[in-house]
């Protein structure tokens, strides 16, 4: 009888030993799931903020390419009165100091925009009027040009657009 006893006092330890085995590696898989979730977690985060951080020093100088932009526009303006007046030494100069500019805006990764003869696109352009024309939607005029910094646009150009006479 003692010798029952004890095989079944045995065979309930060994239980209990496998059972809390059993329940220790469900702990330590949790625990690595956990982990490996968390781990991946934060690599993302890595990733996105350094993707984001890229972001914003690519577009930093949007705010000043905006202002810039406006003395360019003064410059084209100043350029055809000067053409206009046949004043040859003032348009020169006018030129080189825009050429100046368009480089250092280009050097940042800002274009203008085609639009002329080119289809109204809504993204790029903002249609200021509508004429009668041979086809729909195509950019006829460009009062304001628009710019884009790394094919982000900054600002649309202002066009007027051509509308199909109806018959």
């Amino acid at each position: 009888m003692k010798e029952t006893t004890q095989n079944t006092q045995t065979e309930e330890k060994t239980q209990l030993e496998e059972q809390s085995n059993v329940e220790e590696k469900n702990i330590v898989e949790e625990y690595t799931k956990t982990l490996q979730r968390l781990q991946a977690d934060f690599d993302n985060h890595i990733k996105r903020t350094k993707r984001e951080r890229e972001e914003q020093e690519k577009y930093a100088s949007a705010k000043l390419a905006m202002k810039i932009l406006n003395i360019t526009d003064d410059f084209e303006r100043t350029m055809k009165l000067a053409t206009e007046n046949s004043d040859k030494r003032l348009a020169q100069g006018i030129e080189m100091v825009q050429k100046q500019l368009n480089k250092i805006l280009e050097e940042e990764g800002i274009k203008p925009i085609e639009a002329k003869g080119k289809k109204f696109d809504p993204f790029k352009h903002e249609i200021i009027d509508m004429k009668k024309g041979e086809q729909d939607d195509i950019v006829i005029e460009e009062l304001q040009k628009g710019y884009t910094m790394h094919d982000k646009v900054l600002r649309t150009s202002k066009v007027i657009v051509s509308k199909k006479e109806e018959k």
